[in-house]
């Protein structure tokens, strides 16, 4: 509906502030909570080290600083020497001359953060409920094929388009995402598939495909979809056919279309050639003809359009319409992912399929490139992670600040500030290395998938743009 925001150089300036902004919601979240309970505030920082630009206002500095990927509000009476040692310009002194504060209002403070994120993610929720989106009404939840890859481990283990996968290894499937996240579990090379075909339920055992990413997916298949256009871009063949955003694709070159992935094998083969398409606008069929040319980039003919958000999508963060559903989505997707994480027998490819800031910016930068509306959904997707995993019980994380404040009131004392400040620090490293790892790890996955070396074959990979 809203189509891709801007290209080029303000796609960049949207992905930053869009990741920016769930930051700057989760800390002031934090910073008006301490202000209003009289906590004594060094800085209100949005990013880590040096400072792009600052002020000063009533004793609080504020600054936008050189690493966007974080925030911080600067605390010394939550947290007196802990993490201020690595943050902030220059090992800047933190004054520990302060008056003490009563442990629940560090547990207020502390909440606010993740709280902040899900007030947001409510917003967000009830945005894309508000739209109006053609397909992406409230459905059954069931994982319907649509299309199989004739070519694919899944079509030679019987999957065919219309039968309903039902679970995944024994875990009940409800949506595409659930399907792909409990195949990527898997503890080996195959999984079993339940799925239901004519009525009639089978368990079939289907390999799985190593990704260019690297993990072992369930591919050759895509959703039960409308093929929607999400934007018809100037120059191109369609937008000059006068196709437009909301358009669903009806049949091309006379053939009946009920699938995205159907539409562009179709399209690259017919480069050059004009070919009548027929879409949907409305309660109105329209006719046009358009042209397809050879991409490069894409290495086949399209049309020029990128393909809208609409059905049962893979992506969790769209695939429903009411904004209860949508939250539980969310936070369903991550407490399963943490659950696997602490499971001897999953956590492994748990750990192997996450992706840290530079896997993030990727996705939110396909969101954006593919409609507003699907950016949103993903930022809040983002913001309900970003609360979730704020709050869990670990020292240098806002659960851990709870955890000291909880023992403080149960103790009717104080943790050893000497004990805190060590394993504070202590977690803020492993933190930190993790950051930098997982930075690491993303750039050389991405790398692997989209940039594959010229003597191997690259990988399947899902598609993530359209035409």
């Amino acid at each position: 509906m809203f189509g891709s925001i801007i290209s080029g150089f303000g796609d960049v300036i949207v992905l930053v502030l869009f990741f920016s902004f769930a930051i700057f919601v989760h800390e002031f979240g934090h910073f008006i909570a301490a202000v209003k309970l009289g906590f004594k505030v060094n800085v209100f920082s949005i990013g880590f080290g040096p400072a792009l630009f600052k002020w000063e206002k009533n004793g609080i500095t504020y600054k936008f600083s050189v690493v966007p990927f974080g925030g911080y509000v600067s605390l010394p009476q939550l947290d007196p020497s802990g993490m201020e040692k690595i943050q902030g310009e220059n090992g800047e002194e933190v004054d520990q001359e302060v008056e003490d504060i009563a442990a629940w209002k560090k547990i207020i403070v502390a909440i606010a953060g993740p709280l902040g994120n899900i007030v947001l993610a409510v917003i967000l929720a009830f945005v894309i409920y508000l739209v109006p989106t053609k397909g992406l009404e409230d459905k059954k939840s069931e994982c319907l094929v649509g299309y199989v890859d004739e070519q694919s481990p899944a079509y030679e283990a019987g999957i065919k388009k219309g039968d309903i996968i039902l679970a995944v290894n024994g875990e009940k499937v409800n949506s595409w995402y659930d399907m792909s996240m409990f195949s990527l579990l898997s503890q080996t090379t195959t999984a079993v598939v339940r799925v239901e075909s004519e009525g009639i339920e089978t368990d079939l055992n289907v390999p799985l495909t190593k990704t260019g990413m690297g993990e072992y997916l369930l591919m050759g298949l895509a959703p039960e979809a409308v093929c929607v256009v999400g934007e018809a871009f100037e120059g191109g063949s369609a937008a000059e056919a006068g196709m437009q955003g909301g358009d669903i694709i009806k049949s091309f070159n006379g053939i009946l279309i009920d699938d995205g992935n159907v539409f562009i094998d179709l399209v690259a083969e017919r480069p050059d050639m004009e070919t009548d398409i027929v879409v949907i606008r409305g309660d109105e069929e329209v006719a046009m003809m358009v042209t397809p040319k050879y991409d490069k980039t894409l290495d086949r003919a399209v049309i020029g359009i990128s393909m809208g958000t609409i059905g049962q999508q893979s992506m969790p963060w769209m695939m429903y319409k009411k904004p209860m559903d949508q939250l539980k989505g969310d936070s369903g997707s991550i407490l399963r992912i943490l659950r696997a994480l602490v499971n001897p027998k999953e956590s492994g490819k748990a750990a192997k399929g996450l992706g840290g800031p530079v896997m993030i910016l990727v996705t939110l930068w396909y969101a954006i490139q593919e409609s507003f509306l699907n950016a949103v959904g993903f930022l809040r997707f983002l913001n309900v992670n970003l609360a979730i995993l704020n709050l869990l019980p670990i020292p240098v994380l806002d659960g851990g600040h709870i955890v000291f404040a909880l023992y403080e009131i149960i103790f009717r004392r104080k943790p050893s500030q000497k004990f805190v400040n060590v394993v504070v620090n202590f977690f803020a490293i492993l933190l930190i290395c993790a950051f930098i790892m997982l930075m690491f790890r993303d750039t050389f996955r991405i790398k692997k998938a989209f940039f594959p070396s010229k003597h191997s074959e690259k990988a399947p990979v899902e598609q993530i743009e359209g035409e």
